[in-house]
């Protein structure tokens, strides 16, 4: 016959010292690690605030960090960091220069002078007991005798003597000698400023004999001062 083991009893008193020992010891292990913890609290919450102080300082104002820029062309953009180009490598674009073509400004074409005909005293005869003017037009293109109280254009004759020839109007009054000239313009108006007297002059003639001799003398003297004229007109 086998025999039977016996079953040992613990007493429940040393159960008990048991558990009290591990609770024990749970305690003081727990002790021990707030205190640790208590320990390391305040450098953590120093680091903590030399953090903040840290992040504080690094955080710039607005007027800190944005500053506007004048000029796009005071910044340069550098592509490579090479010393042998000032540039960086940048190329520059040449600038395209806008070139305004004026227009010369053309001035209006002055008016053709105008053409002035003359009126040339070529000579003065004594007929019918008074002086009268031989003059050629060249407007008309021949010779006329003018006599005191006689109209050229826009003057009178007021009187002829054995050198000159007087002509007046409204405005003004003018003492023509022999062989000076007279310009009138498109108007049929004689310029006072135009008279261009001649150096050479025209004798009168003195005829004091019968009415037959005095027209042939006056003919005479005629035909002398159209070849004068004529004469003069070829030199010129």
């Amino acid at each position: 016959m086998i025999p039977k083991k016996k079953k040992i009893k613990i007493p429940g008193i040393v159960i008990l010292l048991i558990f009290v020992l591990i609770v024990g010891i749970g305690l003081k292990v727990l002790g021990f690690t707030i205190s640790y913890l208590k320990e390391k609290q305040p450098s953590i919450a120093t680091n903590q605030i030399k953090t903040a102080k840290t992040v504080k300082s690094l955080i710039y104002s607005p007027a800190e960090v944005i500053r506007p820029v004048e000029k796009l062309s005071d910044c340069q953009v550098i592509f490579q960091n090479n010393l042998f180009e000032p540039l960086g490598g940048r190329k520059l674009e040449p600038q395209k220069v806008e070139i305004v073509a004026t227009k010369p400004q053309v001035e209006p074409p002055k008016p053709p002078a105008e053409k002035l005909n003359e009126i040339t005293l070529t000579g003065i005869v004594y007929i019918d007991n008074e002086y009268q003017a031989l003059i050629e037009d060249s407007g008309r293109g021949k010779s006329l005798y003018l006599k005191k109280g006689d109209k050229i254009k826009d003057y009178f004759v007021e009187s002829i003597t054995k050198d000159t020839m007087v002509l007046t109007n409204e405005e003004s009054r003018l003492t023509k000698a022999l062989g000076s000239k007279t310009y009138y313009n498109n108007n049929g108006k004689l310029l006072a400023s135009g008279s261009q007297p001649s150096t050479e002059f025209v004798s009168k003639p003195t005829i004091q004999s019968d009415a037959s001799e005095k027209e042939d003398a006056n003919i005479s003297l005629i035909e002398r001062m159209k070849a004068r004229r004529r004469k003069e007109l070829g030199q010129e």
